[in-house]
């Protein structure tokens, strides 16, 4: 993706990527303009990601679909323990939980991959896919 350099204001090369470190979502946002010298720059986080970092993500990578396969013994209540995360109710929980049941589950690679994590716990087994 090219933006603008806050610098010089020429053609600024970005690129950015989230993946999954240790059950974490993290991402990073790297950035170099080919008119200033030595101008090169990056920005990460964890857990949640920014906006417009995600939406970014989202144009340049793609967005991808989490496909499940219960294995034998899974539960809901297990499903819905595994999903639960600060700040969401129990009714996001569970419209989560009825999306990813459904293959309707869809965001960036890397949430699709923290989710995946997330669900082997409950006795399911997932894995993503891009989809456009």
């Amino acid at each position: 993706m090219v933006t603008r350099c806050p610098e010089c204001g020429g053609g600024e090369t970005r690129d950015a990527w989230d993946g999954v470190v240790d059950g974490r979502l993290t991402w990073t946002v790297t950035g170099r303009c080919p008119d200033c010298p030595g101008s090169v720059w990056e920005a990460c986080g964890w857990d949640d990601t920014p906006p417009e970092i995600r939406d970014e993500l989202l144009e340049r990578r793609g967005v991808y679909r989490l496909a499940v396969a219960p294995r034998p013994g899974w539960s809901r209540m297990g499903l819905l323990r595994a999903l639960r995360r600060e700040g969401a109710t129990v009714g996001e929980i569970q419209a989560l939980a009825d999306r990813v049941l459904a293959g309707e589950a869809t965001g960036t690679e890397g949430e699709m991959q923290r989710l995946a994590h997330r669900i082997r716990t409950a006795g399911l087994d997932g894995t993503t896919e891009r989809v456009r």
